[in-house]
């Protein structure tokens, strides 16, 4: 219909993750419509994307990424935050969260569902943190972890008697 957009997106996942090469030195660009889903399956959440150095677990990951957004502004993003091969095991990606949100906002990241426990509602106090990081991050890739954390545990943890700033 007149004055309305139509999206369109493709999966980058498993096998179709890597993005297709530039040939020729001609650059293809999606249209503003365009975008893509990755999934990057088989990153480390618990190791920062925010690297340089060739030998890191998701350098590949990153320039893999990067090199999506020279194709589309439009990046909608996958990530985990759960260890699937061992469900019940902690899955430290605190600290790394926000470090990571902020590497997909600037390659042009507009949308990301983080997929983690959505089957246990018994989740630890640990899980709910990382729960709350997210959504703080979600709106402000900028926020500051410490604060974060700060404000976490003063809320939920620290006795009224014990009101000490």
């Amino acid at each position: 219909p007149e004055g309305k957009t139509l999206h369109i997106v493709f999966f980058a996942y498993q096998t179709s993750y890597t993005p297709p090469k530039k040939g020729c030195g001609n650059v293809i660009h999606c249209d503003d419509n365009v975008g893509v889903i990755i999934a990057p399956v088989r990153a480390s959440y618990t190791q920062t994307w925010w690297t340089n150095d060739e030998s890191t677990i998701n350098y590949e990951f990153a320039q893999d990424f990067k090199n999506w957004a020279e194709f589309s502004d439009r990046i909608y993003v996958w990530p985990y935050s759960i260890n699937f091969y061992a469900y019940l095991y902690p899955f430290a990606s605190h600290d790394t969260m926000i470090k990571d949100y902020r590497f997909f906002r600037e390659n042009h990241g507009v949308l990301m569902m983080n997929e983690g426990n959505w089957e246990d509602m018994e989740v630890t106090g640990f899980g709910r943190l990382k729960d709350y990081i997210e959504t703080k991050a979600m709106r402000d890739v900028n926020v500051n972890y410490n604060d974060i954390v700060t404000k976490y545990f003063k809320y939920n943890f620290w006795s009224k008697r014990n009101n000490s700033k």
